[in-house]
């Protein structure tokens, strides 16, 4: 959908440009409904000339900072394109990309994505180079029906794939369908909207070798907690989702607000095996979201634009306790009871500050971001009557600033970002039983609080250069841009870590 927009919009003859390096930030600066869930909210969006972009991508990552379950370096490349459009009655967002990821000297994990709010991971000691290729493709569009009534969707489709070609090779294949419809109302001044939100998701694993070789393999169960075992049975997550949202908003000649809250929750149904599948765990995640935004335009053409939000997550682990039930011809296991063994509940509080002046409706002229979070959670795994516990306390804020100098015929953005993270009145508690502790990874828990508890500094910059240039009689701008990271962290050893990603693309 994206493609062809793209290149419909292409094809159409224009006098002049009118998308160039900050038309998109201008765009979504001054909605209301520019992190709405709701996709009618789209039509809000001031889409008077289509706006395209399509771009080649390449990033970098190395250094001893990062997760326990994620490598030391990382090479990243890909495709993206993207566009709005309006015709007639409607708007329309598409967007299509695809990216190749290679990992490297990465263990204890055999999963496409380790830290996705499953701590229900498979992984083995081996390790080596991950391969994986993702798809993502989404379309979104909403349609003016009366003066009163926007109608909207937004359907999202991700696949993707990851190998390890080293003994053993778990191979990973995964897909992701996300709807969500919606309506919103607007009488006047005042806006009020309702989305639903329903996902389906699943991953498949599977697991080979070449030799005749044996090996450990390790079902993760939140907090270090493990089972180990030498079969290579493949593995299943199978999630549904099901949400919805509400908004409410009123808009004036200089201060408008919207205010949303949404509501989901995630089943992941994880099993063992493929002939006879058993149930490792059936995971639970209720979240709620809510958030507050407010966008001022001064007299002079500068706006204010401020985001409160809140989010509370709770995760439940539901392990079955099985036995064996004998039928005619072979034994079957048969769920007798199930208990929550792991838990977990987090808060996040936060604002996003954004302050900006204008050289025109497409070009910025100074720009200034801040931002501030505070997160508490509580993480508990239960032996009944031991458990392991971890309560995790943090805070994070950030700062950027960015200037666009803008000439005839070229655009040039400079930018420079900085980042503080420190954890407070935290505590990690492992059971102190040495036959329970012997089933927990100590080095994974410990390393991974350490990565959120210890003080992390971030410092970056980026360039972005652009120019206009004439195309088969038509203005399109070509740009480039390289944007360069460095994290220092407090951990043991101080370890660091650098990123550096690079672009090529074209707006029309």
């Amino acid at each position: 959908m994206a493609l062809v927009m793209s290149f419909q919009t292409l094809a159409q003859k224009q006098d002049s440009l009118r998308n160039s390096l900050s038309s998109e930030k201008i765009l979504l600066l001054n909605t209301l409904w520019s992190e709405s869930g709701n996709a009618a909210g789209l039509q809000s969006f001031d889409i008077q000339h289509r706006l395209g972009t399509a771009r080649l991508l390449y990033q970098h990552e190395n250094g001893d900072y990062h997760r326990f379950q994620e490598g030391e370096k990382q090479n990243q490349y890909g495709f993206q394109t993207y566009g709005y459009q309006k015709l007639n009655n409607w708007k329309f967002y598409g967007a299509f990309s695809y990216y190749s990821q290679e990992e490297k000297k990465v263990k204890w994990v055999d999963v496409l994505n380790p830290y996705d709010d499953n701590p229900y991971t498979l992984g083995d000691g081996t390790g080596g180079t991950y391969r994986k290729e993702f798809f993502d493709m989404q379309v979104r569009g909403a349609l003016k029906l009366s003066s009163l009534i926007d109608l909207g969707f937004d359907v999202k489709y991700q696949t993707g794939v990851g190998a390890r070609r080293k003994d053993p090779r778990p191979t990973n294949k995964a897909t992701e369908f996300d709807f969500k419809p919606g309506i919103v109302f607007s009488p006047g001044k005042f806006m009020a909207g309702l989305n639903l939100h329903l996902q389906t998701a699943k991953e498949d694993i599977s697991l080979k070798t070449l030799s005749d070789s044996t090996y450990n393999f390790f079902h993760f169960r939140g907090m270090g907690v493990y089972s180990a075992t030498t079969e290579m049975d493949d593995r299943s997550n199978q999630s549904t989702l099901l949400g919805a949202g509400l908004q409410l908003g009123w808009k004036g000649d200089r201060l408008s607000n919207l205010t949303e809250i949404s509501f989901f929750q995630k089943e992941t149904d994880i099993k063992r095996g493929k002939l006879s599948p058993i149930q490792l765990v059936l995971l639970e995640k209720f979240q709620t979201d809510a958030a507050s935004t407010f966008i001022l335009r001064n007299t002079n053409g500068s706006i204010h634009k401020l985001k409160l939000y809140f989010t509370d997550k709770h995760i439940y682990g539901h392990e079955p306790v099985m036995e064996p039930k004998a039928t005619q011809e072979k034994f079957q296991w048969e769920t007798i009871a199930k208990y929550v063994l792991y838990w977990h509940r987090e808060d996040n509080f936060g604002f996003d500050y954004s302050w900006y002046t204008f050289q025109d409706r497409d070009h910025i002229n100074w720009g200034v971001k801040a931002s501030a979070m505070i997160t508490g959670s509580e993480t508990s795994y239960y032996f009944v009557p031991e458990k392991n516990k971890q309560k995790l306390n943090q805070y994070k804020i950030n700062a950027a600033i960015e200037k666009e100098i803008s000439t005839n015929v070229a655009d040039i953005i400079l930018s420079a970002n900085g980042a503080y993270r420190k954890g407070f009145n935290s505590r990690l508690n492992l059971v102190s039983d040495p036959a329970l502790l012997e089933t927990t990874h100590t080095a994974m828990v410990q390393h991974d609080f350490d990565f959120w508890n210890k003080g992390m500094t971030e410092l970056g910059g980026k360039i972005q250069l652009a120019r206009r240039v004439k195309m088969y009689e038509h203005r399109v701008q070509l740009y480039t841009g390289i944007d360069y990271t460095k994290r220092f962290s407090q951990m043991t050893g101080d370890p660091e870590k650098n990123s550096t990603s690079i672009q090529v693309g074209i707006n029309f």
